[in-house]
């Protein structure tokens, strides 16, 4: 457990087990001896975590309290009784999660929702747009640099950037950001669409690996990117009708329909793993759109 994302998803999954009793009590123990010290190191202060953090906090305060100073290898000394009563904090909190997750769902149906109401008007601007998907994350050899203050500070400048239309992102007529939490490798990353004047840009692909390109820069060279707007990817895209990337003209039904079916997945409440389980504030947005 290297990096904030991989120890926040380990810390999440022995929760899960806890709960679902799939855990015996020398796993808690050998797993808090390795779970706490990688928390510790990774924390940071004054932030938001999820309620599956909150409760391994009530977890730690527990088992600190037990130990009465003595180190983490000490846990093997706990009696049974004790690991219970770390069991039942867990199953007696563990309803907050559940709300957590309903709550999740409900925003982003909302977020679809409005994302799709959005991009329906933005290509209705112009008679030709031009659309650009750009995945914005950083390598897996370098995540460990890279927390949710780190994160956030790259995504201000971003957003910053697009806001004031300098360099690639002149000439756009809409966009959308989703912010997401990876797998063990994945990491902090971000999904990128933006919606340029079709009279004003041809290349796509140009655009999006100028976007990407612009967010190693602002990353002072820690991030990596990925595009779908390649002509490889979107010949596939073609042959399967689903093509929703590159122009896009507002007379062809099919095409707009196609964007329009692509673009729930910057908002979709069946990510609930990708989600953020770190914010530098409760309310800190993962989702938003061009005005």
């Amino acid at each position: 457990m290297s990096h904030q994302v991989q120890t926040l998803i380990s810390v999440e999954s022995f929760i899960e087990r806890i709960q679902n009793d799939q855990i015996s009590n020398d796993q808690i123990l050998r797993e808090l001896q390795e779970l706490i010290p990688a928390f510790h190191i990774q924390h940071c202060p004054n932030v938001w975590y999820s309620q599956h953090i909150q409760v391994f906090n009530g977890l730690i305060h527990l088992v600190e309290n037990y130990l009465q100073g003595q180190s983490y290898d000490g846990l093997d000394i706990l009696l049974e009784h004790q690991v219970a009563t770390l069991r039942q904090l867990v199953k007696s909190n563990y309803s907050n999660v559940l709300n957590e997750h309903h709550a999740f769902q409900l925003q982003e149906l909302n977020n679809q929702k409005r994302l799709i109401e959005y991009i329906q008007c933005v290509l209705q601007q112009k008679s030709r747009s031009l659309i650009v998907r750009v995945d914005l994350k950083y390598p897996e050899a370098v995540q460990d640099l890279v927390n949710i203050q780190l994160f956030d500070q790259h995504m201000k400048v971003l957003r910053n950037r697009i806001s004031n239309g300098d360099r690639c992102f002149s000439d756009l007529e809409g966009y959308a950001w989703a912010l997401e939490q990876g797998g063990q490798t994945t990491g902090f990353h971000c999904h990128l669409i933006l919606i340029y004047d079709a009279h004003k840009h041809q290349s796509d692909f140009g655009l999006a690996l100028a976007v990407g390109n612009y967010w190693q820069e602002i990353t002072n060279g820690l991030g990596s990117f990925y595009t779908p707007n390649d002509p490889v990817t979107k010949a596939r895209f073609e042959e399967q009708g689903t093509l929703a990337l590159g122009r896009i003209e507002r007379a062809n039904p099919q095409q707009c329909q196609n964007v329009i079916a692509y673009i729930p997945y910057f908002a979709q409440p069946e990510k609930y793993d990708q989600r953020l389980r770190v914010k530098l504030r409760p309310g800190s947005r993962t989702f938003g759109t061009g005005q």
